[in-house]
């Protein structure tokens, strides 16, 4: 290990050096006065024994090099959907603004004003989203002693307006349900799967024949698919949990011809010609000319907004908290709560408004005495 200390040079503009040894690597940086370069030695042997060191010159590398070292750094049971949502924001957000930019010359002000220009021309979601890939490459190259702070940590984060809910009721579903089947036939059972049993998108995708018991009406949900640039991939489900959701008898005789004797691994929903079913194929083709049958308000809906009409309808049918976040599939009931706290919150007050009104009722019949005179 080289010696820590401070020592003259041959160079008149700084003839001080200043040397010392971390991770294994030699350090050396040179100072007009031998007091700057005390100072900076300090500084950097108390970040060394604090954990904190980071490596001046490491912070040249540009991000797009950066990029690979991030994703290997991910767990590997990282959710393909996941994968393929930050390649996305990769490819069309982070790298054509900072790909050829050095780790150390991102600035808080050049990462503040790339996500007011994204605000201007994509949902706050998605800035919301690039910004936390930015954040955690960074974060990254701070472990890595590549960087002394993450700039992003001092970005004012992009406020989010929640998304106003789309509630389909059972009748406009089983309307939407008619028109995609008008747009291809069998294709309005996936809709009305979706919405009686709050799957995703990818996980019905993902569902194979073996995980449908008719009898029982039990769906057996472990794997979500996903699309990406290098095609259609599967993986856990997003909460990486198995769970098991029931369907009614109608549903259930619906999808007889999609599982009674076919092989356990064959694929329920399909698509057109029997290969996976696309997203995006399926939004272009039957989902967005079918919805055109909505209520004007209702007719931005999307596949995910059955997960609520799904939700809806269960907690009015009186289940709790607990039931309907394992049937979504819910990291936590916490998530199920923000998610639809109204809702039960409105149940809740149907119930006492009835108990009320079957109490003023009671009241109102009993019949009126009089004192004797």
């Amino acid at each position: 290990m080289a010696t820590t200390r401070i020592d003259r040079v041959d160079r008149p503009t700084k003839p001080w050096r200043a040397r010392y040894t971390a991770d294994g690597r030699r350090y050396a940086k040179q100072f007009r006065t031998k007091a700057d370069a005390e100072r900076w030695l300090t500084a950097q042997l108390a970040a060394r024994d604090r954990g904190e060191h980071f490596d001046p010159e490491g912070g040249k590398v540009p991000l797009a090099e950066w990029w690979p070292h991030f994703l290997e750094s991910l767990p590997p049971d990282r959710a393909p959907a996941t994968l393929s949502r930050y390649g996305s924001l990769w490819r069309n957000h982070v790298e054509p603004v900072f790909g050829s930019v050095a780790l150390n010359r991102i600035t808080v002000e050049a990462v503040q004003r790339w996500l007011n220009a994204l605000q201007e021309t994509r949902s706050p979601d998605t800035a919301r989203q690039a910004r936390q890939l930015l954040g955690a490459m960074l974060r990254l190259a701070v472990q890595r002693g590549r960087l002394a702070r993450n700039p992003v940590d001092l970005v004012r984060s992009p406020r989010t307006t929640p998304r106003r809910q789309l509630i389909l009721h059972s009748a406009e579903v089983e309307t939407l349900a008619a028109a995609a089947d008008g747009r291809r036939p069998g294709a309005g059972d996936l809709v009305r799967f979706l919405a009686a049993t709050g799957l995703r998108f990818g996980e019905a995708v993902a569902l194979r024949a073996g995980s449908i018991d008719l009898d029982s009406g039990a769906v057996v949900v472990e794997r979500s698919a996903s699309e990406g640039a290098g095609g259609m991939t599967e993986g856990p489900t997003k909460s990486r949990r198995r769970r098991v959701v029931y369907m009614g008898p109608r549903l259930g005789a619906r999808l007889r011809p999609l599982v009674e004797g076919r092989n356990p691994d064959d694929r329920v929903f399909t698509a057109a010609e029997g290969g996976p079913l696309w997203y995006s194929a399926f939004r272009r083709d039957v989902w967005n000319p079918a919805r055109r049958v909505l209520p004007a308000a209702k007719r931005d809906v999307t596949p995910h907004d059955l997960r609520d009409a799904y939700a809806v309808a269960a907690i009015r049918a009186g289940a709790d908290l607990i039931e309907v976040s394992r049937a979504l599939g819910h990291s936590t009931p916490a998530v199920t709560a923000a998610h639809y706290a109204d809702h039960f919150d409105a149940q809740r007050a149907r119930r006492r408004a009835a108990d009320l009104e079957e109490a003023s009722n009671v009241v109102a019949m009993r019949p009126r005495t009089t004192d004797a005179t």
